[in-house]
């Protein structure tokens, strides 16, 4: 359990793919906030992420304020228009999970 607006939390995780410049770590976190689903999801190329303070107490004191992540690899690519999206091209790991009061 972490606490306090300025904790440092790192989400970690191990890669055994050796990414390309295009790809990336994409990371999934969700929260349920005024009792409706929410999330973000971030592309990172290493193997770790600090979560965003813009987070702190927003899941739900009903939870006990708890937020899931996951991880999975993506491709960045550009559309007809010069729009950036992310392609997923494996699995999301297994979901974990942290409190943050």
């Amino acid at each position: 359990m972490f606490t306090g607006e300025t904790a440092d939390i790192e989400l970690t995780w191990s890669g055994s793919h050796l990414l390309q410049p295009s790809e990336y770590y994409m990371v999934h976190v969700r929260w349920t906030e005024n009792g409706a689903p929410n999330f973000t999801e971030v592309s990172v190329q290493g193997t770790s992420w600090f979560v965003s303070e813009l987070l702190y107490l927003r899941a739900d004191l009903e939870t006990e304020r708890v937020y899931y992540w996951s991880v999975h690899l993506a491709r960045k690519e550009t559309d007809a228009e010069g729009n950036e999206t992310f392609v997923p091209f494996s699995p999301s790991s297994e979901e974990r999970s942290f409190y943050w009061k």
